[in-house]
């Protein structure tokens, strides 16, 4: 555990003394909170004030992730087109599958466990919902996407069946996807965002939909498994984890810009899982979206935004 003490958690330690002072006392117990300067439990010692005050101001900053590049996901189709290698091999493999959740992420934004595995315990395959009365029917399910998230409707707003949905897509006919955040980390759950194709040989968040999707019914994952799966020996598959993200975010990024002194390989530690939602932020905001258009988009605060 870290040594540093933040002004934050100062503040939580004189919350948590003055809860005490109650509890003994049976009474209210006040104080002027720094942060506020208005009377809220009991007044704090000068010295507890400044320390609080100094660590707020000289808190190290975190770590930065930079956007990914439209050239860093153009040069990697590039590769897995390549026609030296087995299609099938190509299109399950963990590269492919990578750049499918990258692309379709520019749209929505996801975060990394709502299609990745990170922090896994021990013989656990993949993360659940919580278990606890608040989740209700939902706890235990996985936390990341499966097939159920996902429906797809043509021109005229008739929905597509997943079963046939592989099919129509090749004939052109599938026209919107909306996709389900089951379990989020604000209060709104199950929020549903809608997605339209662009026609973008890259950049069609239906086209990289209906990929993942028929990719899993290739590798034969059961409907209530997720869906960020790419093939071990097929067609037997393992699940996408964070990790993963990150070291193919990087060769991307060294294949796109061979430069070492271009701006991203100087920084190409923030190239991150997360650097999905930053993406995806920058280009809803060079789309010329409001911070309240890009809150509802990516399921922020709108104070979380710039």
């Amino acid at each position: 555990t870290s040594t540093f003490i933040t002004g934050q958690t100062l503040r939580n330690y004189a919350k948590s003394a003055a809860d005490c002072l109650t509890l003994l006392t049976g009474g209210p117990c006040t104080y002027y909170d720094p942060a506020t300067t208005s009377m809220k439990r009991m007044s704090l010692h000068p010295y507890l004030n400044e320390q609080i005050n100094q660590r707020s101001t000289w808190t190290k900053p975190k770590p930065r992730k930079e956007p990914f590049t439209y050239r860093m996901l153009a040069v990697h189709a590039q590769e897995l087109l390549s026609p030296k290698t087995d299609p099938l091999t190509v299109y399950t493999s963990l590269s492919y599958v990578v750049w499918d959740w990258m692309r379709l992420g520019v749209f929505t934004g996801s975060r990394v466990s709502e299609y990745a595995q990170s922090g896994l315990r021990k013989n656990h395959r993949f993360q659940v919902i919580p278990i606890n009365k608040d989740t209700g029917a939902w706890a235990g399910q996985p936390l990341a996407f499966i097939r159920a998230d996902f429906e797809f409707f043509d021109a005229k707003q008739r929905r597509v069946p997943l079963s046939a949905l592989h099919d129509s897509h090749r004939k052109g006919l599938v026209s919107t996807v909306h996709i389900r955040f089951r379990y989020d980390k604000s209060s709104e759950n199950f929020s549903i965002r809608k997605f339209s194709q662009t026609g973008d040989a890259i950049l069609d968040p239906v086209d990289a939909a209906v990929s993942i999707l028929h990719r899993a019914d290739l590798l034969l994952v059961p409907s209530n498994e997720p869906i960020g799966v790419y093939a071990n020996t097929f067609p037997s598959f393992c699940f996408l984890r964070d990790y993963h993200i990150r070291d193919i975010l990087r060769r991307m990024c060294i294949a796109a810009y061979p430069d070492s002194t271009h701006y991203l390989r100087i920084h190409i530690d923030r190239l991150v899982p997360h650097s999905n939602r930053v993406t995806a932020a920058v280009c809803l905001q060079m789309g010329g979206a409001s911070h309240e258009d890009i809150a509802f988009r990516l399921r922020w605060k709108v104070g979380s935004v710039p």
